[in-house]
């Protein structure tokens, strides 16, 4: 149990130290300071209040969830070996072939080879630095991988809710986290990989863009790219968002364009600031290759990784079907098939549907623009996991629960269910990418 405890100290640490900082800046700003990046400020300062609110019962559900889905791993290990079960053994079988990766990285850098190439070039670095940073207070890195997963995903539905919340309410805010957290692939949120991390910064950037606080969606926007590189059309999103609600075209009609410079010439600057987070990724492949595009080259040779039209990829799928074991096909092709047109169809109510009013097109075009990027790989094996992140398509879930709730608790078992049966087999040792 010493591992578990462990986790529960930094985790709980963490809380306290980030809310006495957000309790100092504010005591300072109250008092007439003034500092510099006012608006970062100003949310740092709303922190301590953060935790007296709904959010702080969101944050408790997301850790008891990650809890509960380690007492599921547990047993089913227990059940299916003859030897005592530690916790240690249960960390250790949640670690697989891209969590290795990640907590290599963390501990050399990108240096390791093989063969001469720095394969791990392919995976962005914002995951592993930070598990390098907690690393500086949690001397075994693993552990500190898993630290950082829970209080990723803890954060990360908070932020959550906070954003259904602003457009939808309070029940459709709590649906959605309920879909996000008992997916059937919501096992990986708790495994040393991108996926809590990549919940976090997307919805805080998402979080940011609709509350048009410009300069927190450039850097929250640049984390997000950083973690993963379908980050990128968190970009689109931000764009869509000034089209609509500045409504250019509108004021191009009616020839403002001193406005329409105004908006431009302080927003876009902004929303470009989210590129550098591909700056500095090509800048480490440069660095460490000699070459900016590197990884594009190890994707191809290495992991058999190009890119092409989503439909191929669907056809490909379904191909597949008949060119594997059945474990394989069940828990990698169907389910990435799943994954796929539940999203379509969420994207599909998304359009029609008015609560009362349209759902803003900024989340339908992220949808969209996820779904794209996730399934245009040639050789897609992690399709589900990939769309685990997709945050629109459990929000127009959630939407449509909180108007049919019964049809919501039908969905929301059947996806439970589907949750602890995967985690089972992955524990068990399927291949679960």
């Amino acid at each position: 149990m010493g591992n578990l405890g462990f986790i529960v100290a930094i985790i709980t640490s963490v809380i306290f130290w980030a809310v006495f900082l957000a309790t100092s800046v504010r005591i300072l700003r109250e008092g007439g300071l003034k500092f510099p990046f006012a608006e970062i400020l100003q949310e740092s300062s709303r922190f301590s209040a953060f935790f007296t609110k709904p959010e702080f019962k969101v944050f408790l559900f997301g850790l008891a969830v990650r809890f509960f889905m380690l007492a599921v791993a547990y047993i089913a290990l227990m059940q299916n070996t003859e030897e005592s079960v530690s916790i240690a053994d249960l960390f250790n079988e949640l670690v697989r072939s891209d969590s290795r990766h990640y907590i290599s990285i963390a501990i050399e850098g990108y240096h390791w080879q093989e063969d001469g190439r720095n394969l791990l070039l392919v995976f962005f670095p914002l995951y592993p630095y930070v598990v390098r940073l907690f690393s500086l207070f949690i001397p075994d890195v693993q552990t500190a991988a898993f630290v950082v997963s829970f209080a990723a995903f803890c954060f990360g539905l908070t932020w959550l809710y906070r954003l259904v919340r602003l457009d939808f309410g309070d029940s459709a805010a709590w649906w959605t986290v309920a879909f996000i957290s008992f997916a059937p692939p919501a096992f990986f949120f708790g495994t040393p990989m991108t996926e809590s991390l990549m919940l976090l910064t997307s919805v805080a950037c998402l979080y940011f863009i609709r509350t048009h606080k410009w300069l927190l969606v450039g850097i929250t926007g640049a984390l997000a790219i950083l973690t993963r590189m379908v980050g990128v059309t968190l970009v689109v999103v931000a764009l869509v968002e000034i089209i609509t609600h500045y409504k250019i075209f509108e004021l191009a009609r009616n020839k403002k364009w001193q406005q329409i410079k105004d908006i431009l010439l302080v927003k876009i600057p902004l929303v470009v600031l989210m590129l550098s987070g591909v700056t500095i990724y090509l800048l480490i492949n440069w660095y460490i290759s000699g070459n900016p595009l590197q990884f594009l080259e190890y994707q191809r040779t290495n992991w058999s990784q190009e890119a092409q039209y989503f439909g191929v990829t669907i056809a490909e799928q379904f191909a597949h079907l008949y060119g594997f074991n059945d474990n394989f096909a069940l828990v990698t092709f169907i389910g990435n098939l799943t994954a796929f047109f539940v999203a379509l169809w969420a994207v599909c109510y998304a359009v029609t549907v008015k609560v009362p009013r349209k759902i803003p097109a900024m989340y339908i075009a992220y949808a969209l623009g996820y779904t794209f990027v996730s399934f245009s790989p040639t050789w897609l094996l992690s399709g589900v996991r990939y769309m685990l992140v997709a945050v629109p398509v459990f929000m127009f879930l959630g939407i449509f629960a909180d108007k049919k709730p019964f049809a919501g608790i039908a969905i929301f078992v059947a996806s439970a269910s589907g949750s602890i049966w995967l985690l089972n087999r992955f524990v068990l040792g399927w291949s679960i990418w």
